[in-house]
């Protein structure tokens, strides 16, 4: 549920906006949850398009702008933010966040935007001691609804000449391009690669409500996936202290949205803490799709310390657990899909009611998923990121 709009951030807060956006040689936009709860998704699109600004967002964002749409960038940050789209976004002198804390995660280390870059807060919340006024210091906060606040800048907005409108909309598209069509790994013979997973497995129900636990699932969502129309069909958790969120959370998408599929991603680490849930999923008959990536780790844990830590690794490998009996004890259809023929047809013959599937990938180390820091360091950079 959309909440009532509340009031506009102040008009002359809005104006001083307007104008350094239409000064600025490199706008960005990033928005975040706030864009979802404010259902300000229309409102953002006309200010991207009036102003020819380009969109990035955060994770939690993602889908506040159509993926596909003329100003996308895609997700920004160090966590399933393309090096392109990281790239574009240090790159700007004038960033308007909107709806979002502005994170260490969310920014990339707070370098995409730079902390140098002149920087417009739009929140409910636009204080100096919380979120991204307070990450970045000296921007100018507007406190205001998301929407009310983009709907009110759109009449002082003052777009770009035709040709500086085309060459951000060619630089944009250039970015967009960049998305990976294939693993960027070489994995062995018979092994399947995680991002082929997760695009098997969406492609079969494009229209379903995705919930996904953090690790695996996280980054390779916000690179990947890719949302063609506005609006939350995605829910991820974030940090470490949420594994096990997604068989839960899937439950709670699926008594939301009845009759409206659901797709749960999560791992074999969370699956030990939360797979009582599926008791609940068999006895209410939810329709969800759980789709357990299983690479036998704290595959996050694990690569942490194999690049930060001398590979010194403790607690980080699994005991294998027979997740398919487990789901079935529950009451739940389950099988481990061992190629994407066999996952394509278990997704898609699915008609009513849950299936499980577990789904062995490789480990982290072996096809390393597109989180800045890790890439940075495979290249030589050990430099510990910012949390």
């Amino acid at each position: 549920a959309v909440p009532a709009v509340r009031d506009a951030a102040p008009a002359a807060a809005v104006q001083q906006l307007a104008t350094a956006l239409a000064s600025a040689a490199r706008p960005v936009i990033v928005a975040g949850s706030g864009v979802h709860i404010s259902g300000a998704w229309a409102a953002l699109a006309d200010v991207a398009d009036a102003a020819a600004v380009p969109v990035a967002t955060t994770i939690h964002g993602k889908g506040a702008y159509p993926e596909d749409g003329p100003w996308s960038l895609g997700v920004v940050g160090g966590n399933g933010g393309r090096e392109e789209v990281n790239a574009y976004v240090a790159d700007a002198d004038v960033v308007l966040f909107v709806g979002t804390r502005a994170n260490a995660t969310d920014t990339n280390s707070f370098r995409s935007p730079p902390r140098t870059a002149s920087v417009f807060v739009l929140d409910v919340e636009a204080r100096a001691d919380v979120g991204a006024v307070r990450n970045y210091p000296g921007a100018m906060a507007l406190a205001g609804d998301a929407r009310a606040t983009l709907e009110q800048l759109l009449g002082h907005l003052t777009g770009p000449a035709p040709v500086e409108r085309a060459e951000r909309a060619a630089r944009v598209a250039a970015v967009r391009d960049t998305r990976p069509t294939v693993p960027t790994s070489a994995l062995p013979p018979d092994t399947l690669s995680a991002r082929d997973v997760l695009r098997t497995v969406l492609s079969a129900v494009p229209d379903a409500v995705v919930v996904a636990d953090c690790g695996t699932p996280t980054p390779l969502l916000a690179a990947d996936h890719v949302l063609r129309s506005a609006g939350r069909s995605i829910i991820v958790a974030r940090g470490h202290g949420p594994m096990g969120y997604a068989i839960p959370a899937a439950v709670g998408a699926a008594l939301a949205h009845p009759g409206r599929r659901v797709v749960c991603l999560t791992t074999d680490g969370s699956f030990t803490m939360a797979c009582g849930e599926l008791a609940t999923a068999a006895a209410r008959a939810l329709d969800i799709t759980f789709v357990q990536l299983t690479n036998g780790s704290f595959g996050w844990i694990k690569m942490m310390e194999h690049l930060y830590y001398d590979r010194r690794y403790f607690g980080v490998d699994l005991l294998p657990v027979d997740s398919v009996a487990v789901a079935r004890g529950f009451g739940v259809p389950a099988h481990r899909a061992t190629s994407l023929a066999d996952l394509g047809d278990l997704v898609t013959e699915q008609t009513r009611g849950p299936l499980y599937l577990d789904v062995p990938i490789p480990e982290q180390l072996t096809e390393v998923p597109p989180v800045s820091s890790w890439q940075a360091a495979l290249r030589g950079d050990r430099t510990r990121p910012v949390y």
